[in-house]
């Protein structure tokens, strides 16, 4: 194979490479931590005017973000949690 040749494919190669880490850091499960801010700003906060949990400075903001973050440490998913608050 001539030398030109081996180094499309050496590059060809490497950014296939590149690709595919990429799109593995991409699609990682978010952390816990993250997934409690993300839910907490989904969710609106019952006794406050159009904030979310996250954004709410209520007590019962700060509680209900505790309980998603029990519920995300005790393995619920994203929507068992939001149907739970959506049921109550």
């Amino acid at each position: 194979m001539p030398e030109r040749a081996r180094n499309v494919v050496a590059v060809g190669v490497i950014a296939a490479s590149i690709a595919l880490i990429v799109a593995v850091l991409a699609t990682a499960d978010p952390s816990p931590a993250d997934r409690v801010e993300a839910l907490a700003s989904r969710l609106k906060c019952p006794v406050c005017q159009s904030e979310s949990i996250n954004d709410s400075p209520a007590q019962l903001s700060r509680d209900l973000k505790q309980l998603i973050a029990d519920r995300v440490a005790t393995g619920w998913t994203d929507a068992e949690i939001v149907d739970f608050f959506v049921a109550t």
